[in-house]
């Protein structure tokens, strides 16, 4: 090699060194965590929705790199309580938008009872209609990563899949005394 090509060489990654790295945005990571192992009066107790939602709470917290402050968990809790922690969290979301050099994610998760129309919490419901205006008061600029457990057994009306295998594990499961 040639003195011209390794000075071309070197001067290339002295300058690749020297020049100044991409600003990287902060990433406001935000958590809403609902487990809620009542539903109806008319609807079987759930053994393991609220503590999946404290797994996943768990989870997000040790490995995903969200900050406890950012993060909401409700075990057991009612519609309104969900509701006022939803408006809450809006405000602080608003303002994590406002300022351009962050980026803003909203990570929600809900297992427990639900229907097509409404989220079941206890003795009272949140409306699939309600969460989603609550959802639009933060316009469209918010990425939205979330997760879901779809009932056992039941068609998702979004997707139109029956989850027969999970069916078919969780009878097994109950056979077995586990």
């Amino acid at each position: 090699m040639s003195w011209r090509a390794r000075a071309l060489g070197s001067w290339l990654l002295v300058a690749a060194f020297a020049a100044p790295a991409p600003a990287l945005a902060r990433v406001d990571r935000y958590a809403v965590i609902i487990g809620n192992d009542q539903g109806r009066a008319s609807e079987q107790p759930l053994r393991y929705a609220a503590s999946d939602a404290q797994k996943v709470y768990d989870v997000l917290r040790d490995l995903g790199g969200f900050e406890p402050k950012d993060m909401v968990l409700l075990r057991n809790e009612s519609a309104s309580t969900l509701r006022s922690t939803l408006i809450a969290l809006n405000d602080r979301i608003r303002s994590s938008l406002a300022q351009p050099e962050r980026r803003t994610l909203l990570f929600v998760y809900y297992s427990g009872h639900a229907d097509a129309e409404s989220l079941h919490l206890g003795g009272s419901d949140l409306s699939v209609e309600e969460l989603g205006q609550l959802g639009a008061r933060l316009g469209r600029e918010l990425p939205f990563a979330g997760a879901r457990r779809l009932p056992l057994g039941r068609a998702d009306a979004r997707q139109g899949r029956h989850h027969r295998r999970a069916v078919r594990a969780e009878r097994r499961a109950r056979a077995a005394g586990r």
